[in-house]
């Protein structure tokens, strides 16, 4: 089971790399220095068909696609259109943002991050110690769903003292 865990993870590591590296090569086709990208320049470069092509290419062979799957869900809007895709083209692109602002490589942890953004946006409610390891996904549909540990025990009425 580690084993397995392990493969994920370098795969994950890979997978982004090539995303990475080929959003960066769209992104030097507009003429824009990759040392001067900013939250809005990535935000309007993300805009372009271009980029929202490459990306769903990307995505689809990162994920294996099936033929049929390819045809059907070969335009970004498709992938904004179901929830579990929206939420995976969501953390793509937050990951890649964090990538190109911080000028940093893919980690292979960075995989649980992705765990945790499906299972957390799944959920109804996801409990965590600490919200804030949750803000760098800067994903709107995590708003209300995060609760501390005191806030769901709160919830369930239970009462406990601190000491």
């Amino acid at each position: 089971m580690i084993d397995s865990v392990e493969i994920a993870r370098k795969g994950y590591k890979e997978d982004i790399e090539k995303m990475y590296e080929i959003i960066k090569e769209e992104f030097k086709n507009f003429g824009i220095d990759l040392n001067k990208i900013d939250e809005n320049t990535f935000d309007k470069l993300f805009k372009q068909s271009e980029v929202r092509s490459e990306t769903v290419k990307a995505l689809t062979k990162r994920f294996d696609l099936t033929g049929e799957m390819k045809s059907y869900m070969a335009l970004y809007s498709e992938w904004e259109e179901v929830p579990l895709t929206k939420r995976i083209l969501e953390y793509y692109k937050s990951k890649l943002k964090d990538l190109f602002i911080k000028n940093r490589k893919p980690r292979e942890q960075d995989f649980l991050d992705l765990e945790i953004m499906i299972c957390a946006t799944t959920l109804d409610k996801f409990i965590t110690q600490n919200k804030k390891d949750f803000q760098r996904y800067n994903l709107p549909i995590l708003n209300d769903k995060l609760w501390t540990l005191d806030e769901f025990k709160n919830y369930i009425g239970f009462d406990y003292k601190k000491e």
